[in-house]
């Protein structure tokens, strides 16, 4: 159908609306923040300066679109070529959704990653004696190669 439109093709300029966020207001009024073409891609641009995605990446997208760190994301992704995968909407079935998924990319919030953590040191402590000690030396040792 835009083929056969008869308007032609007008890609939109760096100071037009790109979108606008809104604020939940906790820290005053809420507000819109009008977003142009410009500030979302300069912002996607100066993300994506220190990590290389690739297409045979996977992320999972799991954030709010309403949230512009997950709407930055995206954009830089799909530049990419990266392949995206929802999540089904319930945060109690994310551990689902995340195996299902096996995203190679995962970018999230704090409380989160620490919900994440508290529930693999507590599997290890749990494991106790060979288990925990084989996985202290597995994540030591990949730590030191990062460094590295």
């Amino acid at each position: 159908q835009g083929k056969m439109s008869s308007q032609t093709y007008r890609p939109p300029k760096p100071e037009d609306v790109a979108t606008i966020c809104y604020t939940s207001g906790t820290t005053g009024t809420p507000k819109g923040a009008v977003l142009s073409h410009e500030n979302l891609i300069a912002n996607v641009a100066g993300s994506s300066l220190g990590v290389k995605f690739y297409p045979s990446d996977v992320y999972i997208s799991y954030l709010p679109l309403a949230h512009i760190y997950e709407r930055a994301n995206q954009i830089a992704l799909l530049h990419y070529g990266v392949a995206i995968g929802f999540y089904q909407g319930d945060n109690l079935k994310l551990m689902d959704d995340l195996a299902a998924l096996r995203p190679t990319v995962f970018a999230s919030v704090p409380r989160l990653y620490n919900r994440i953590y508290s529930a693999i040191t507590n599997a290890v402590k749990d494991s106790g004696g060979l288990k925990e000690r084989l996985f202290r030396t597995a994540y030591n040792a990949k730590r030191q190669a990062l460094m590295n």
